[in-house]
C-alpha cells in the first residue's frame, strides 16, 4: 500500500504536466496576438479626424454635453443615419479619458485586439491546428486596412467582431453545443446595432449552411427558438 503512494503522485504530476503543457500551447499564442495588438494600439502614430470618424466623435461629444444617450444628435439637429452602439462606447471613453482623439480611438483599438483573437479561436474550431490559428490572428493585424481602423473611430472593426464571433458561435452551436445559440443571437443583435443591415450578414450565412447542410432539425432546437 505504501508502495503505491509515490507511484500515485508520479501519475498525478504526469497528466498534470501534459494538462499545463496544452493550457501553455492554447495561451501562448493567444498572448502574443494580444501583446503584437497592444503595441499597434499604443505605439503606432495616431492620424486626424476625417470623414465620418469626425462625424461620429462629434455626435459622441455632443450626446455628452447635453447629457442625451438615447436620442442622437449632430450640429444640434436630431441624427438618425446609423445605429447608436458605437456612439455609445465613444462616449464611454470620452467620459473616462476626456473629450480626444486618441481616446475616441481606444475602442477601435480594442475590437481590433478582439477580432485577431476572435479569429484565432475560430480558426482552431475550424482546423484544429494552433499554428493556423495564431497565423490567421497574426495576418489578420498585418492587414493595413486593419491596421488604419484601429486608429479609426469607425464602425467597420466593431461590426466585423461581432459577425466573427456571431459566425463562431453559429458554428460552435450547429455542432452540437446548442447553448452557443444564445450567444450567436447577443452577438447577431449587436452586430446589427452597429451597423445596420450589414448586421444580418451573420443570419444570412448561417440559414445558407442550414440549407447546405440539410439540418432542418436546427430549427426545432428549443435553445435555437430562444436565441
Amino acid at each position: 500500500m505504501i508502495t503505491k503512494i509515490p507511484n500515485f503522485f508520479v501519475g498525478v504530476w504526469k497528466k498534470n504536466r501534459v494538462n499545463n503543457r496544452n493550457i501553455l500551447l492554447l495561451w501562448l499564442p493567444l498572448a502574443a496576438l494580444i501583446l503584437y495588438g497592444l503595441v499597434l494600439l499604443f505605439f503606432r502614430s495616431s492620424g486626424s479626424f476625417q470623414g465620418d470618424e469626425a462625424i461620429y466623435s462629434q455626435i459622441a461629444r455632443e450626446g455628452l454635453e447635453k447629457k442625451s444617450y438615447l436620442n442622437l444628435y449632430w450640429q444640434n439637429k436630431l441624427w438618425f443615419e446609423k445605429p447608436p452602439l458605437v456612439i455609445w462606447l465613444t462616449e464611454i471613453s470620452f467620459s473616462f479619458f476626456g473629450i480626444s482623439e486618441f481616446s475616441a480611438h481606444i475602442f477601435p483599438g480594442i475590437f481590433g485586439i478582439m477580432s485577431a483573437v476572435s479569429l484565432y479561436f475560430f480558426s482552431l474550431a475550424l482546423f484544429k491546428n494552433r499554428l493556423a490559428a495564431f497565423l490567421s490572428g497574426f495576418i489578420f493585424l498585418t492587414i493595413p486596412i486593419i491596421l488604419w481602423s484601429m486608429r479609426s473611430d469607425m464602425m467597420d472593426l466593431p461590426v466585423g467582431f461581432f459577425i466573427t464571433v456571431s459566425m463562431y458561435s453559429f458554428w460552435r452551436a450547429f455542432n452540437g453545443k446548442r447553448k452557443w445559440w444564445f450567444a450567436f443571437g447577443i452577438f447577431f443583435g449587436l452586430a446589427i446595432m452597429t451597423k445596420s443591415v450589414v448586421g444580418f450578414l451573420p443570419l444570412g450565412l448561417a440559414g445558407a449552411w442550414i440549407i447546405y447542410e440539410k439540418r432542418w432539425d436546427v430549427f426545432k432546437d428549443s435553445f435555437f427558438g430562444r436565441a
